[in-house]
């Protein structure tokens, strides 16, 4: 997609074009698709890779749970804090929550005989 213009810095969006599904973490981006003149689902699909509750735009893509990474944070604080542990951990831990998929008008769904 050659019309579609760059954002004010690489670290908003870079969207790529894969067969005939475009994907951005920049949800507006699906405007830039549209300008060019292109019907979303049908010519191109569109998939968000970071949609947020905020988001206006309605598409598919990955929710990235943001209040729940942020409410998990605050509970491991707090377990520190009650087992009496400061500073920086001997030990690193990772704690892992799950993207959820949104469905949305922007992809289109093909059955897999």
């Amino acid at each position: 997609i050659n019309c579609i213009p760059q954002c004010a810095t690489p670290a908003q969006s870079k969207l790529t074009q894969h067969g005939s599904v475009a994907r951005s973490i920049y949800a507006p981006a699906i405007d830039w698709i549209k300008e060019c003149n292109l019907k979303v689902p049908e010519e191109v699909g569109f998939f968000c890779l970071n949609l947020t509750q905020v988001d206006t735009h309605q598409c598919s893509g990955l929710d990235l749970q943001p209040r729940l990474i942020g409410s998990r944070a605050v509970e491991l604080l707090i377990a520190q804090l009650q087992r009496n542990e400061r500073g920086i951990p001997e030990k690193a831990s990772t704690t892992m929550i799950a993207a959820q998929w949104i469905e949305g008008p922007t992809l289109i769904s093909k059955l897999i005989s």
